[in-house]
């Protein structure tokens, strides 16, 4: 998994359909978190910035929920356009649409830093 680096949200996260959704919600996040911020490829399957692959029971094994509420909140993603999911063999690859968009920026960070972003505001009181 992910250990180093960051993600930045606007605010605005809380108007969303879903916010109010906690796992939908906290689904939608996971993904943010994991996808890939760089195009790879995985057992010959090449896998963009922004998606990942996984099954629903690693989902369900990461984030401590069954696979219902995993495909669940998948299914309401995939119907609002948040995300997408292609069947694969034996995973699924997922993408979150717009990832750049909703991430904008954030590839220009120095992940070199510790806190990345207090070096462009660094007048502002925490």
């Amino acid at each position: 998994m992910l250990e180093n680096g960051f993600i930045m949200l606007p605010r605005s996260i809380t108007n969303w359909q879903w916010y109010d959704e906690p796992n939908t919600m906290r689904i939608f996040l996971h993904l943010l978190l994991t996808a890939n911020y760089t195009d790879r490829s995985w057992h010959g399957v090449p896998v963009l910035r922004g998606q990942r692959i996984c099954t629903y029971g690693v989902l369900a094994g990461e984030l401590g929920m069954s696979i219902q509420q995993v495909r669940t909140a998948l299914s309401h993603l995939e119907c609002s356009g948040e995300v997408s999911r292609q069947t694969l063999a034996r995973a699924s690859l997922i993408t979150v649409n717009n990832y750049d968009s909703l991430l904008a920026g954030v590839e220009k960070v120095d992940d070199s830093l510790p806190f990345p972003w207090m070096v462009h505001n660094q007048n502002t009181a925490f």
